[in-house]
């Protein structure tokens, strides 16, 4: 419902793969990165909510509407149209996807972060504001970092990499 009452057409539906995922975390060892026990990535539903931040004046219709507890300005994505737009607005929660750099920065629960996708070369390039990563797509285990911080939290890049796959899915009209 919050779709088509939402008075500036500021939410929109997104496809994705549900997905359950269990991963590993890492820490910084001698000899390379160490696996310690992580958690399970879930989404359940193929058909995600999400806003575009930039047409929201944040009315509350949308909060007041949903069915599932929670208005896409408030619990869901909130994307922006531009890099200037995204760090003045993105606050404890958005997204700014790069194309054709295939990118996408990130506000979750406060923190940033930056995911760019190398699929030809098997990489991604995880960034936050303590450390940079490199990670192997197909298996999602880090090569490389640069370390300020010794403990590698993958839910943020799985965060990422998922919204980043979906909303850039071009067989999809997102």
């Amino acid at each position: 419902k919050c779709v088509p009452f939402c008075p500036n057409d500021a939410n929109f539906v997104y496809e994705t793969k549900p997905i359950e995922l269990s991963y590993d975390n890492f820490e910084l060892a001698p000899d390379g990165p160490r696996p310690m026990p992580g958690g399970v990535f879930r989404v359940a539903k193929g058909q995600q909510f999400a806003n575009y931040a930039d047409a929201c004046n944040e009315c509350g219709t949308c909060d007041t509407l949903c069915p599932e507890g929670g208005g896409p300005f408030t619990r869901k994505p909130r994307f922006f149209g531009s890099l200037e737009s995204f760090r003045k607005h993105a606050g404890g929660n958005g997204f700014y996807v790069q194309y054709p750099k295939r990118a996408i920065h990130g506000v979750i629960d406060g923190a940033p972060y930056v995911l760019r996708v190398d699929p030809a070369a098997d990489r991604a390039y995880f960034a936050r504001d303590d450390a940079h990563f490199e990670i192997r797509l197909s298996d999602s285990r880090p090569l490389a970092w640069v370390p300020k911080s010794s403990r590698l939290d993958m839910l943020p890049y799985f965060q990422l990499k998922l919204l980043l796959e979906s909303i850039g899915d071009l067989r999809h009209a997102n």
